[in-house]
């Protein structure tokens, strides 16, 4: 996104892979011309500039395809519940009027459940705790990738306890 504040951040890359049976099976990635300038301090962490959005499509472009993709499939993300499933929720209803109802899972919220003694909870750390490279992170397709890894990683350690409200 452009910013990190749900109420004023616009979506720049929206990204999904499709799992079934704990393989990918189809993936949607696509940048968006949030139509403003995305400031130094988003590029610094997502490495998207101006130059590269210029030419792509705006959300509203794109918003079909990508709930076609999803369809009703639960939706797995990092830190989803307070970010990522804001934004969405809040463009699809701008865009299409109606609300998005996809469930979803933050692995944010498993990964603090199940791994103790962390300095902090952020994907990258999680990665490194599992040993997976994170090269590229930050990007969305990138970052689908290494949230289904970490999930896989946390499911085969704790299995549904994880992933079980308290």
């Amino acid at each position: 996104t452009t910013g990190v504040f749900v109420g004023s951040a616009e979506i720049i890359e929206i990204s999904a892979i499709k799992v079934r049976n704990n393989e990918v099976v189809n993936e949607f990635s696509s940048l968006i011309n949030p139509h403003c300038h995305i400031p130094a301090e988003a590029t610094a962490v997502n490495h998207i500039t101006d130059d590269m959005v210029k030419d792509a499509p705006s959300l509203s472009d794109v918003i079909d395809s990508f709930l076609i993709f999803v369809a009703d499939d639960v939706i797995v993300g990092y830190n989803n519940a307070a970010f990522d499933m804001n934004i969405l929720y809040d463009s699809i209803y701008e865009l299409k009027d109606i609300p998005f109802r996809n469930n979803y899972i933050d692995l944010l919220h498993a990964s603090r459940r199940s791994i103790i003694g962390l300095p902090n909870y952020k994907l990258e750390t999680i990665c490194k705790y599992y040993g997976i490279n994170t090269e590229g992170e930050h990007r969305a397709l990138k970052d689908c990738y290494l949230t289904k890894e970490c999930y896989d990683r946390l499911y085969d350690e704790y299995g549904n306890l994880a992933f079980q409200k308290s």
